[in-house]
């Protein structure tokens, strides 16, 4: 067991397991798995996500949060791809490895990062992936050929330093809280 650190919304109690939240609740996990049906079918060379929208096959994607979710969609579909052996963010828990790196996550996503946690999980049960490929979700192009994002999932997923990484361990492992930071 190696000590990594959390941010989360909300303070969490001592000794206590944590259970993911991202893409794990329904309505979103059958909209997700919708999409990535789409995406496994479309061409990506002529595709763009904005056509996806226009098209009526994931109409909402201008609500809150709906863009994130066609991220994710291209980011799954680039790992069940070309990188099936690593954690799917879906159903994950995102870790990182300093205290410095989670406070970092806290000032770019204070909506959902307030509180953080020193958690103990087992390295082996993660990857350990540079966010800062796939951050900000505005930074993409949904005009784009969903093959560029594709390109954009894959320096993620291959684990590539971006210049500036923000490190975050992407695991479905066991995850104890141990303490509160902040």
């Amino acid at each position: 067991m190696k000590a990594f650190y959390h941010a989360d919304s909300q303070a969490l109690t001592i000794r206590t397991r944590l259970i993911s939240r991202h893409l794990n609740r329904e309505p979103q996990r059958s909209r997700f798995s919708a999409l990535l049906g789409v995406l496994e079918g479309a061409d990506l060379k002529t595709t763009t996500a904005t056509g996806l929208i226009d098209a009526g096959l994931f109409a909402r994607a201008g609500g809150p949060g709906e863009r994130e979710m066609l991220i994710e969609a291209v980011l799954e579909y680039a790992r069940r791809a070309r990188f099936n052996g690593l954690p799917s963010r879906a159903g994950a828990l995102f870790l990182t490895p300093t205290l410095g790196e989670a406070k970092r996550f806290a000032e770019l996503v204070p909506v959902r990062c307030g509180h953080i946690h020193c958690c103990l999980a087992e390295p082996d049960d993660g990857a350990l992936l540079d966010w800062s490929l796939i951050a900000p979700a505005a930074s993409w192009d949904l005009d784009a050929p969903l093959d560029r994002l594709a390109a954009m999932a894959d320096a993620y997923w291959s684990a590539a330093n971006s210049g500036d990484p923000l490190w975050e361990f992407v695991t479905h492992g066991q995850v104890m809280v141990l303490q509160r930071m902040e």
